[in-house]
């Protein structure tokens, strides 16, 4: 990975001073970039397909990138995040975080082992109906792994 181009990177010396500006002369002289190479940001953070979301919004976060490539190893770019991905990712609804629990429970232990009582807010209330408190860790990281979970309550059903 040698670079991105960002729209910080294409807006860059696109945008004229006034035309009364002292700066504006300089500007009319100069040309504008024509090349990939030569407006691209060659500081790029990448992450792999692998990275925890969550440690990837941090980084993000303290570094202001807005965009990362994700690259495997073996094959190289595999794909772009963007803040605006991870915040599709948390904007769902209760009824979409529910599904999803409930798809995700099934998938991990059958269908019917967990109830999703109801979800407020991405807080996600479990029933367990065999009030089995050995298998509620596994079901609470199974839930909270959903996008768009806030956090995993489990009660006896």
């Amino acid at each position: 990975m040698v670079g991105i181009v960002t729209e910080a990177d294409v807006l860059r010396d696109r945008v004229r001073h006034d035309v009364h500006s002292r700066e504006v002369h300089a500007e009319i002289d100069a040309h504008p970039p024509q090349l990939v190479g030569a407006v691209m940001s060659t500081d790029v953070m990448t992450v792999d397909p692998w990275t925890d979301v969550a440690e990837l919004e941090r980084r993000m976060r303290d570094t202001g990138f807005r965009s990362v490539p994700v690259v495997e190893p073996d094959t190289g770019l595999v794909g772009i995040v963007s803040r605006r991905d991870i915040m599709r990712a948390l904007d769902r609804t209760d009824g979409q975080i529910a599904a999803d629990v409930r798809a995700a429970l099934a998938d991990y232990a059958g269908r019917g082992r967990w109830d999703v009582l109801h979800v407020t807010g991405g807080v996600v209330v479990l029933g367990d109906p065999y009030d089995l408190p050995e298998e509620r860790h596994a079901a609470a990281v199974v839930a909270a792994g959903v996008p768009g979970v806030v956090d995993v309550r489990i009660v006896p059903a």
